[in-house]
C-alpha cells in the first residue's frame, strides 16, 4: 500500500481514524452525562471529565505508544489513538457514579 507518510501505511491510518471516531461518541455521550448532572445542579464530576480525558490520553497514549515502539517511531501512533479511546471511555465512565447517585 502508498505511504501517507514516512513509516506509516494507509492501514495505520486509517486504525487511526476509526479509533478517533469511538472516542468522539464517548465524547459525547459524556457530553450528554455532562448536562444531566448540571441539570441537578451536581458540577464537580462534569467538571472534572475533561481532565479525565486529557490524563487518560496522554498516559494510555505514551504508555501503549512506548509499548508497541519504544523509539516512538510511526508504530506508537496507534498507542495514541488507543490512548484517545481510553480518555473517552475515561471520561464517560467517570461520571457514572454521580448519575447513578442522583438518578
Amino acid at each position: 500500500m502508498g505511504k501517507l507518510v514516512a513509516g506509516q501505511d494507509r492501514a495505520d491510518h486509517f486504525a487511526h481514524a476509526r479509533s478517533c471516531g469511538l472516542s468522539c461518541c464517548w465524547c459525547r455521550l459524556a457530553a450528554l452525562v455532562m448536562g444531566m448532572l448540571n441539570a441537578k445542579h451536581v458540577f464537580g464530576p462534569p467538571a472534572m471529565a475533561s481532565s479525565y480525558f486529557n490524563l487518560g490520553s496522554i498516559i494510555g497514549g505514551v504508555a501503549i505508544g512506548w509499548w508497541l515502539d519504544p523509539n516512538f517511531g510511526a508504530r506508537s501512533l496507534v498507542g495514541l489513538a488507543i490512548g484517545t479511546l481510553i480518555g473517552g471511555a475515561w471520561q464517560l465512565a467517570g461520571q457514572f457514579p454521580s448519575l447513578w447517585r442522583v438518578g
